[in-house]
């Protein structure tokens, strides 16, 4: 539908619906973060690997809260954990999106590069103006300006990752 209404080359575009009913600029999550210090936020699906994020943010001596589910297959949570972090397995929506609300930043290491992933986190991120650190995956730097709108990091780069969190952390101050 959108290929042909657009005249858009159907081999160069990829229509990754996105719902959102976010029109009130988050009014709905509170003006209070649920937490006492700044931290990075890691969240989401299985696409994701929090490790490279947590070793980052031990490193850098910054807080760091992961939102997953209690299965999730990529990492050992206990050992994110182990590093510093605060796991939350059992947020709903409003607990995920008041927490993203509120980070300093959020960041994500993805899984598979091939694969599509984070959309609609990284748009609510937008709505909600909290900058993204991220690794590459199929569209994302179609979504996350490099160096405007957060920061797209090469695959399985743990180090680009690593240098690209301190960057948005400074500009907020």
């Amino acid at each position: 539908l959108y290929a042909d209404r657009y005249g858009l080359d159907e081999r160069r575009v990829h229509v990754i619906p996105i719902h959102t009913d976010e029109t009130d600029g988050y009014r709905g999550y509170g003006e209070t973060s649920p937490r006492a210090k700044p931290y990075v936020l890691a969240l989401g699906s299985k696409t994701r690997k929090f490790m490279p994020v947590a070793r980052a943010c031990d490193q850098l001596d910054v807080d760091l809260v992961v939102i997953t589910r209690p299965n999730h297959p990529n990492d050992d949570l206990d050992e994110i954990a182990s590093l510093g972090a605060e796991i939350i397995t059992d947020a709903d929506r409003v607990k995920a999106l008041t927490y993203l609300k509120h980070a300093r930043l959020a960041a994500a290491a993805f899984e598979d590069p091939d694969l599509p992933g984070g959309f609609a986190t990284v748009v609510h991120a937008m709505f909600m103006r909290t900058p993204f650190v991220l690794t590459q995956s199929l569209g994302m730097d179609e979504h996350v300006l490099d160096g405007e709108t957060g920061y797209v990091t090469p695959h399985d780069d743990e180090a680009a990752l690593h240098r690209r969190i301190p960057a948005p952390l400074a500009q907020l101050g």
